[in-house]
């Protein structure tokens, strides 16, 4: 789920992004999207979301580059 996605969903401007938007959306306090289930599935999706931004999302963001061939991180 992008951030693009979530501000559309959400009726929210560019401004809010990443770890503050996706809490807006799943806190299980205060957040927008509910599940209809108990508050600790709830906090799993928010985690599970945040996790899944900082893995994929900042990578992109900050140009973080994953090169795939194991030769290319071992020490010389």
């Amino acid at each position: 789920m992008s951030d693009q996605h979530l501000q559309k969903l959400l009726n929210l401007t560019p401004s809010e992004y990443g770890e503050a938007l996706i809490n807006k959306a799943f806190s299980p306090q205060a957040g927008a999207l509910k599940l209809q289930t108990h508050g600790n599935e709830q906090r799993g999706l928010r985690d599970l979301a945040i996790g899944a931004n900082a893995l994929f999302r900042n990578a992109v963001a900050h140009k973080t580059v994953f090169n795939p061939d194991p030769q290319h991180y071992r020490k010389r």
